[in-house]
């Protein structure tokens, strides 16, 4: 795989809910590893209409190799802010820099198609 290749990690639908937290688990066990070391590396989480899933994915998924996060199911810069704001403490915790990973906001309802410009500029984070 070439070096400049992004990788994505998926945590969302591609996973069933009984294995979400065993995935985690490896996806954690592989960053520790060091395997994603110099290379972008980009996990889609779940989204907000799943809270418990993208809290446990947050509080546990940051890594400092890993450079951003894919937003599912976004309908609103409110969902932005409040997952802006896991993710800085979480960063913290973790000993990286705030704002560290990047976001990429799925717009994947008719809800997010309305406020899609209130959802692009809802954080600095925002990438895409």
């Amino acid at each position: 795989m070439p070096r400049n290749a992004t990788l994505l990690l998926d945590l969302e639908d591609s996973v069933a809910a009984q294995h979400k937290a065993r995935q985690r688990s490896r996806i954690v066990a592989l960053f520790r590893t060091g395997v994603f070391r110099n290379r972008k590396t980009l996990l889609r989480i779940n989204g907000p209409d799943n809270p418990e899933e993208m809290r446990a994915d947050l509080a546990q998924c940051l890594h400092s190799d890993l450079n951003g996060l894919l937003l599912p199911m976004i309908n609103s810069a409110s969902e932005i802010a409040q997952i802006d704001e896991i993710v800085t403490r979480s960063e913290k915790l973790r000993g990286l820099e705030p704002g560290h990973n990047c976001f990429v906001p799925l717009i994947e309802r008719p809800g997010g198609t309305l406020e899609a410009s209130a959802i692009a500029t809802a954080s600095p984070r925002n990438v895409a």
